[in-house]
Parts: structure tokens; C-alpha cells; sequence
């Protein structure tokens, strides 16, 4: 009879190890997928890492000419349909408040791009026009930088 209450240990302790290896695998697996997700995103968010920050100190220039020249170039990087793709992946794979982060990141280049390709009408000037594109561009650096802190938390929280 011990022989066998042995065996059945010891098959137990056998079938516990292959299950915690295949949740740990699955665990790894999910992992990496949210790792590439929000890497996507950021790159999609902010293709050179320094995008929205060159915006700004773009807007804080003196002339104009330079200003609009140089800020199209910045925000012609940006492709709108491969943000809102990866920011609808991260919906899908992060957790409530990271999946908030980057949709007011995605809302806010939305906001700049279209009020920076839009024309000046009605009361905007361009210095209006300037200031708008600023604070967004301000909001969008800010609202990345709290996606990557989450995203990291979320990352080293799961293992």
C-alpha cells in the first residue's frame, strides 16, 4: 500500500508541476504580447521618442515661417490610422487605467493634428492656433509619459 500512496504522490506532485509550468508559459506568452502592444503604441504615439517634445520647443520659436515649416515636418511623422490601430489593440490587452492613458494621448494628437492642419478662421489666429497645438502637444508628452510608467508597473506587476 505505501508503494502506491507513493506513486500517487509523486504523480500529483508531477501533474502540479506540468500545470504551473503551462500557467507560467501562458502567463509569459501574454506578457510579451502586452510588451509589444504598448510598444506599438508609443512608436505609432511618438514615432522618433522625442516627437512631442520637439513639437513644443518648436512652438515656443520666434518666426513664424520657421515655426509652421518645422512643425509640419514633426507632425507629418505621425500617422493617425496606425495611432488609433494600436491605441484600440491596448484597449484590448491593458488594464482599465493604462488603456485611459492612451486614449487621452490618442484624443489630444487627434486634437493637435487636426487643429494644426485646419485653416485659420473666425477669431483663431495663428497665435491662437500656436497656443492650442502647444497645450495638446504638452498634454499628449505628458499623457505618454504616464503610459510608459504604467505600462512598466503593469509589466513588472505581472511576473
Amino acid at each position: 500500500m505505501g508503494g502506491l500512496g507513493a506513486a500517487v504522490i509523486a504523480f500529483r506532485a508531477v501533474r502540479m508541476t506540468a500545470v504551473a509550468q503551462a500557467a507560467s508559459t501562458r502567463d509569459q506568452w501574454l506578457r510579451q504580447i502586452r510588451r509589444d502592444t504598448y510598444a506599438e503604441f508609443l512608436a505609432a504615439a511618438d514615432p522618433s521618442g522625442s516627437t512631442w517634445r520637439r513639437v513644443v520647443s518648436t512652438l515656443y520659436g520666434q518666426d513664424n515661417g520657421i515655426i509652421s515649416a518645422k512643425v509640419d515636418e514633426l507632425l507629418g511623422r505621425i500617422d493617425v490610422d496606425r495611432v488609433l490601430e494600436t491605441n484600440a489593440r491596448v484597449g484590448l490587452e491593458a488594464p482599465d487605467l493604462l488603456a485611459r492613458h492612451a486614449d487621452v494621448a490618442t484624443y489630444e494628437i487627434r486634437g493637435a493634428l487636426n487643429t494644426w492642419h485646419g485653416p485659420v478662421r473666425g477669431e483663431l489666429t495663428f497665435d491662437m492656433k500656436v497656443q492650442i497645438v502647444r497645450e495638446r502637444a504638452e498634454m499628449v508628452q505628458e499623457r505618454l509619459l504616464r503610459f510608459k510608467a504604467e505600462a512598466k508597473r503593469n509589466l513588472t506587476e505581472d511576473q
